[in-house]
């Protein structure tokens, strides 16, 4: 098990018999919240004139916020190392962005929030015992593993049926596109997760604007698109937050139709780039669970 910050702080929890170099030390068997799921927000209403609670639809089940508990201990060779492993762990508090990875047989998968160490208070030479309380506004668990596909434009921006400089009439001969007869424009993800999956959409330009149709095995169709330049510096569309932002600027602004993709829990999303461009767009996801 890995503690970690965006900015390269890492404390490593290894098992008993096995200390890591900070002398951290933890049985995945005690840790609490993190299989079991989060507290049910969803509330009923009780009928008046029948047997049990109005029916709830699936879009209104839904789930609090995760809270983990990382019971620890500390077994070192001075008590110097002792405070140096406390003060490793303290480094990451005020942080919302604390990364929890956890390898549990073949699966590994992490979260992200942040952490409140507490500690025995007992005067030890060489060891100590503690706990971590990490709270995961976002509950869903994501695999390690990232998964991704590149869409390249059907046609550069200079594609398709020419009219002439003065648009008169048909140009010859007849040019479709460089890339008009391939299917490079079109991919699939899939998310063997338990939950849904929020895509990650990077678009590397120049294009003119950005449109993505989209499809899910349900059978849900959509339309995402981007209404301005996206030049040099890339265009990143969170799925999750359903925002975007060029160069750390929010440009959520230039969303125009707003079909934010997600892929559902066992199944896949087929995503078609239909912008004419010379740039290209990855799609990155991650297998989610809850």
């Amino acid at each position: 098990m890995k503690l970690s910050t965006p900015e390269g702080v890492e404390a490593v929890f290894n098992g008993k018999s096995n200390p890591s170099k900070d002398g951290l030390v933890v049985t995945k068997e005690e840790i609490q919240g993190l299989w079991s799921a989060p507290a049910s927000k969803t509330t009923t209403e009780e009928r008046q004139t029948g047997n049990g609670a109005h029916d709830v639809s699936s879009g209104r089940v839904l789930y609090s916020s995760r809270t983990v508990t990382i019971p620890f201990g500390i077994a070192t060779r001075s008590h110097e190392a002792v405070q140096k492993a406390r003060n490793l762990i303290n480094t990451m508090m005020g942080q919302s962005d604390v990364t929890l990875t956890v390898n549990d047989g073949s699966d590994e998968f992490f979260l992200q929030g942040f952490i409140t160490p507490a500690y025995s208070d007992k005067w030890n030479e060489t060891t100590d015992t503690g706990s971590i309380t990490m709270v995961c506004v976002n509950p869903e668990k994501q695999s390690t593993f990232e998964q991704y596909m590149t869409l390249l434009p059907t046609r550069g921006t200079s594609g398709g049926l020419r009219y002439g400089d003065d648009g008169q009439g048909l140009e010859y001969p007849l040019s479709y596109g460089k890339h008009e007869t391939d299917a490079r424009n079109h991919g699939v993800l899939v998310n063997s997760g338990t939950t849904r999956a929020f895509p990650v959409i990077t678009a590397y330009g120049p294009f003119e604007s950005l449109r993505l149709d989209w499809r899910d095995n349900t059978g849900r169709n959509q339309t995402l698109t981007y209404e301005s330049y996206i030049g040099r510096v890339p265009l990143i569309i969170d799925t999750y937050s359903m925002s975007a932002n060029i160069g750390g600027t929010n440009v959520s602004q230039n969303l125009g139709r707003r079909g934010f993709p997600t892929i559902p829990k066992g199944g896949d999303l087929a995503v078609t780039l239909m912008s004419a461009g010379t740039g290209w767009v990855t799609i990155s996801s991650r297998d989610t669970y809850l």
